[in-house]
């Protein structure tokens, strides 16, 4: 295993203002005897309550919070959340918001009630500004996705490599079998074409390119050339991530890595019933997969938004919350890859030793996502 080593430890991706981090902890549950009663804890969910994915996880957080702190929960959910009336009609000592096109509302309206904690879980910044950052009343919980990106991009690689023996992969939803591998050919796609989205994906591609260069081998990437990209333009759009995967499957990729939030839903019903291939997802449908997407799915980015959003909901209890940015990383465990199914893809234990051995590297910034460093000479990928 020979991914590219860095000579001191660097952190690709997202530029992250270090003096401002804190790192995110683990839940660390308290005696609700000590706890507050009264605090009205307002969750703001960008897309549907039990999408499975991102929001699915935050809902959880704050459902034990209201079981084990004792406060209230309101709950509000859709695609054009109206957030003032909401936050002055029901008292809301904490906001707690997901979704990246809600973050620039939330900071706003943080602006106009500087008496109320406000949360925003899995935002994205270049952090080429510390404007957002230093607002008392609003914490911002972000995830380097790209690190885990870049270990799914290698994974995808080595499932898609031709030099694997071929057979059949898991049965079908209609007992058939569906093949787990496509000789050299792996794809991506986004939801919304944002920064958060296109730097995740350049780490997934950073990634196969590793496993190329390691095993001199050349791994087709189809849906992100480093540039230009596939994208359904939306985190919410099952049916245009369904309609992606589809014509990425009939351009023949057998691994899709879906950058689209909850809407990941959508590549993996169209790889379902294709009958072919499977799924890397990084919308969180690991937490809460039905047993039938399992079959198809080979891994999926897990970020620890449960936790994240009972401890600030904790922290407002308590009186003791804090603004500011945390951020969940390999090294604190904030953001891990989860292999779904060990049998899906007939994983080969060479293949996952090398990707356990990358993501302790990763832990301690030995090596780089940067997808330049891996680009072959004079080599371009198309879409």
């Amino acid at each position: 295993m020979g991914a590219r080593f860095l000579n001191r430890p660097r952190m690709a991706g997202a530029c992250l203002l270090l003096t401002l981090v804190v790192a995110t902890g683990g839940c660390s549950r308290t005696d609700p005897g000590t706890e507050s009663k009264a605090t009205v804890a307002c969750e703001v969910l960008y897309g549907a309550v039990d999408d499975g994915g991102p929001n699915a996880a935050v809902h959880r957080g704050m459902v034990a919070a209201r079981r084990t702190l004792g406060v209230e929960l309101r709950t509000h959910s859709g695609t054009q959340p109206d957030l003032a009336p909401l936050v002055e009609e029901h008292g809301c000592d904490v906001v707690v918001a997901t979704g990246a096109p809600l973050g620039d509302a939330v900071l706003q309206l943080a602006k106009q009630h500087p008496d109320i904690s406000f949360v925003i879980v899995d935002r994205f910044f270049d952090f080429t500004s510390a404007e957002d950052l230093v607002r008392r009343n609003v914490r911002i919980v972000a995830y380097r996705s790209d690190q885990v990106a870049f270990l799914a991009g290698y994974l995808a690689g080595g499932v898609a490599g031709p030099h694997h023996e071929r057979g059949p992969g898991p049965a079908g939803p209609h007992g058939e079998h569906i093949e787990a591998r496509h000789e050299g050919a792996v794809a991506t796609f986004g939801g919304a074409n944002n920064a958060h989205n296109r730097v995740v994906m350049d780490a997934f591609r950073a990634g196969v390119l590793a496993y190329g260069e390691d095993n001199d081998e050349e791994i087709d990437l189809l849906g992100w050339n480093g540039r230009d990209g596939l994208f359904t333009g939306s985190d919410v759009d099952i049916a245009g991530a369904r309609r992606i995967t589809n014509r990425l499957i009939d351009r023949g990729a057998g691994v899709v890595f879906s950058v689209a939030g909850g809407a990941g839903v959508g590549a993996i019903r169209a790889v379902l019933t294709a009958g072919k291939g499977v799924v890397i997802d990084s919308g969180g449908w690991s937490l809460g997969r039905p047993h039938r997407y399992s079959k198809v799915l080979l891994a999926g980015i897990v970020k620890r938004s449960e936790e994240a959003s009972f401890d600030a909901v904790r922290d407002v209890a308590r009186g003791s919350f804090t603004g500011g940015l945390e951020v969940g990383t390999l090294t604190n465990r904030g953001v891990d890859l989860e292999l779904m199914n060990r049998d899906v893809g007939h994983l080969p234990e060479s293949l996952r030793r090398n990707v356990e051995e990358l993501e302790v590297a990763l832990r301690r910034g030995l090596v780089s996502i940067d997808a330049a460093d891996y680009e072959p000479t004079g080599h371009e990928h198309h879409n």
